[in-house]
């Protein structure tokens, strides 16, 4: 009996860890907001996000690398174009929740210089639950919103003066 009870554990682990699996080995860099904390996401200081915003979801591994691949383009595009980028020099992490926007599934990414998580994990406070929020810090920290089915993205919105 205890031998199937073990089998039972550890078949049921397996499972959860399976369904689980494409939100749990995220890209390198990132992490997804929680859902307490989704809302909090769209109150950033200093740069506009979008205006409607509910049924927050989380977004898939998957998902999340698409919109960084996707995303590399848009600035590469943006750089040839003359327009405001990231500062090129430095690494960038993101935070990433999903929303509903007029019935439409998108996802909005925060991005941040790495940097900033690194002096923040100190505390009690964590990115993989909040998302961070800097007023000013300029070009270093910028929202986009991506869709998914289309795998299109708005121009990316930065933060006011640095």
């Amino acid at each position: 009996m205890r031998r199937f009870v073990c089998f039972l554990a550890l078949g049921i682990c397996a499972a959860g860890i399976w369904v689980l699996r494409p939100y749990l080995f995220l890209p390198s860099g990132t992490a997804t907001i929680s859902w307490w904390y989704a809302a909090d996401t769209f109150q950033q200081c200093s740069r506009d996000v979008p205006d409607e915003h509910s049924n927050y979801w989380i977004p898939t591994a998957e998902h999340i690398a698409d919109l960084e691949m996707q995303m590399a383009g848009v600035m590469s595009e943006r750089e040839r174009a003359g327009l405001q980028i990231p500062n090129p020099g430095l690494r960038f992490n993101g935070q990433y929740i999903g929303f509903t926007r007029k019935g439409v599934r998108y996802i909005y990414g925060n991005f941040f210089p790495s940097y900033v998580s690194e002096v923040r994990w100190t505390s009690e406070w964590s990115p993989f639950e909040k998302p961070i929020i800097v007023c000013d810090g300029g070009r270093n920290f910028w929202g986009i919103v991506y869709n998914p089915a289309t795998t299109e993205i708005e121009q990316p919105l930065f933060n006011g003066a640095g």
